[in-house]
C-alpha cells in the first residue's frame, strides 16, 4: 500500500471520527423527536450548507441555561465552527474535482498538494473548535442534569 493511500485512509478515518463526535450529541440530547433529521443533515448535499448550523445552534441553546442568555447567543464557537466547516467542505470538494478531472501533470499534482495542505491546516483548526463546542455543550448538559429546574424543556424552540 502506498504512502499516499495510507495517509488518505487516515484522513478518512479521522473525518469519520469527527463526524461521529459532531452527530453524537444530537443523539444524546433530550429532544429525540427529530434525531435522524438533525444528524442526517450533515450528509445530505444541499441541506449540509445550512441545516447542521441550525441543528447545532438549537442544541447549543437548549443545552445552556435560560438564566444565562450570554451563553446562548453571543459565542464565538458556533460561527467559527461553521465558517471552518464550510471552508473545509469547499476546499475538499475542489480538490476532489481536481483529482477526478483534467490532466495529471506534475504541476497539477503540486498545486493539488498545496491546496490539500491548506485544507489540512483548516481541518486542524476545525477539529479544535469542534472539540471546544462539543465539550462546552456536554458540560452545559451535565449542569442541567444536576439542576433540571434551571432550564425548562423547549425554551430554545420558542425563540
Amino acid at each position: 500500500m502506498s504512502r499516499a493511500v495510507r495517509i488518505g485512509a487516515g484522513v478518512a478515518v479521522a473525518g469519520a471520527a469527527v463526524a461521529l463526535v459532531l452527530v453524537l450529541p444530537h443523539w444524546l440530547s433530550d429532544a429525540k423527536a427529530a434525531e435522524f433529521a438533525r444528524a442526517g443533515c450533515f450528509f445530505i448535499a444541499i441541506l449540509n450548507l445550512w441545516k447542521p448550523y441550525q441543528a447545532m445552534r438549537s442544541l447549543w441553546r437548549s443545552s445552556h441555561s435560560v438564566n444565562r442568555p450570554e451563553y446562548q447567543e453571543s459565542t464565538w464557537v458556533l460561527p467559527s465552527w461553521w465558517t471552518l466547516w464550510l471552508i473545509s467542505s469547499f476546499i475538499g470538494n475542489a480538490t476532489w474535482r481536481m483529482q477526478m478531472g483534467g490532466s495529471h501533470t506534475l504541476q497539477d499534482y503540486q498545486t493539488l498538494t498545496q491546496i490539500q495542505l491548506v485544507e489540512c491546516v483548516v481541518d486542524v483548526f476545525l477539529c479544535l473548535v469542534a472539540s471546544i463546542m462539543v465539550s462546552r455543550t456536554w458540560q452545559a448538559q451535565a449542569a442541567q442534569r444536576e439542576n433540571p429546574e434551571e432550564a425548562p424543556k423547549g425554551f430554545a424552540d420558542a425563540a
